[in-house]
């Protein structure tokens, strides 16, 4: 959180549910938002989560795992490889619990 903070971009504290960074080494968080951005929307997706093992408390959890694991995607293997590795991930969170 002090690495964020420290890193000039602007962002809620309170509304932070998580912070990491990526493969490539850069800072990444999640807010609360909305419900078409940040968690409160990924929230409206929970059934989708929860029919792979994953149930909503876990999520945040689950998101920085993805984030720390995924890898960067042009816009043509996006499709595909989103379906790839929302499978794989959730597959992999399952097998920690």
């Amino acid at each position: 959180m002090d690495e964020l903070a420290n890193s000039g971009v602007k962002y809620i504290p309170n509304d932070v549910v998580a912070v990491t960074k990526n493969a490539d080494g850069k800072i990444v968080w999640l807010e609360n938002g909305y419900s078409q951005a940040g968690f409160n929307h990924i929230l409206n997706h929970a059934d989708e989560f929860a029919t792979k093992g994953n149930i909503q408390s876990q999520l945040p959890e689950f998101i920085t795992m993805a984030v720390n694991e995924g890898k960067t995607l042009d816009i043509k293997e996006r499709a595909l490889e989103d379906l790839f590795m929302k499978s794989t991930l959730m597959d992999k969170r399952k097998g920690l619990q």
